[in-house]
């Protein structure tokens, strides 16, 4: 699933290309993955494109936002050329025309994502129970958000958008693998001093992914191709980790998870 890194580079390109363009014609090739509400809004102009947590959201001219999760396996499309047209083309769920004849498509492989028009009062039910964003929490309210949790596993909380977003998977055992922290680790265990440096790492991978358009080792790509950040993982799906020990897995909140037994305890 795309990670805060993935989904911002998706907002980022975005931006650049459709804000302040108008919506004339949209084709829906898959109802499940897009609503058939959003024809209901045409035509209507794109006036911004944000992130929260791992949402995009397409602001307009009208009252309503289009929210957008992109789960697994979901894409945007803007083609440039015939060639990029007939790529684009591929598992399509809905084609979205502008006023200067240029298309954007959403993309979904396994149908698992959404795209939906929201009223204000619909988007703050949906998103008024996320966590803080972690590039700007705080040390101190990074801390007392997961401490909370005394009983529970260090990965696991990291990985709760509800306590905080945007961490998934592969930059939750990145951070913990630079911290030096065990992923089944007790959060009661964990000293003020290895929180500090968890929400150091966390905020320094995140940031370095972003410069890198994110992590491509399966589907993910973003408008522009695929991301970088895959050539500077140190732990994620690795045999050995940087110092050449011989990592090991387990599952935590369902998630496979590499680790070091010998670096982190």
């Amino acid at each position: 699933m795309p990670e805060l890194p993935e989904v911002e580079t998706i907002v980022r390109g975005l931006k650049d290309r459709i804000v302040s363009k108008k919506v004339i014609k949209i084709e829906i090739k898959d109802k499940k993955v897009v609503s058939t509400k959003i024809k209901d809004l045409l035509p209507f102009t794109i006036t911004n494109v944000t992130r929260r947590a791992k949402y995009l959201l397409f602001h307009t001219n009208t009252s309503t936002t289009l929210l957008c999760h992109l789960r697994m396996t979901g894409h945007f499309h803007y083609p440039q050329n015939k060639e990029e047209v007939q790529s684009s083309k591929k598992y399509l769920a809905a084609t979205f025309t502008f006023h200067d004849n240029s298309t954007l498509t959403h993309n979904s492989i396994r149908r698992l994502g959404f795209l939906k028009p929201c009223t204000p009062n619909e988007l703050h039910t949906l998103l008024q129970n996320l966590g803080p964003e972690p590039l700007i929490i705080s040390k101190e309210e990074f801390y007392h958000r997961i401490a909370k949790y005394q009983t529970g596993k260090i990965k696991e909380k990291l990985m709760d958008q509800n306590v905080i977003v945007g961490v998934g998977n592969i930059y939750a055992q990145e951070a913990l693998y630079q911290s030096k922290i065990h992923p089944a680790k007790r959060i009661d265990t964990i000293t003020k001093t290895q929180f500090n440096l968890l929400h150091k790492h966390i905020q320094q991978i995140l940031t370095h992914s972003i410069q890198l358009q994110g992590t491509s080792v399966k589907n993910y790509s973003h408008l522009a191709g695929k991301g970088g950040y895959q050539n500077h993982l140190q732990i994620y799906q690795k045999e050995q980790c940087p110092k050449g020990h011989a990592t090991n897995t387990l599952t935590i909140a369902g998630r496979g998870t590499y680790y070091c037994p010998t670096c982190q305890k």
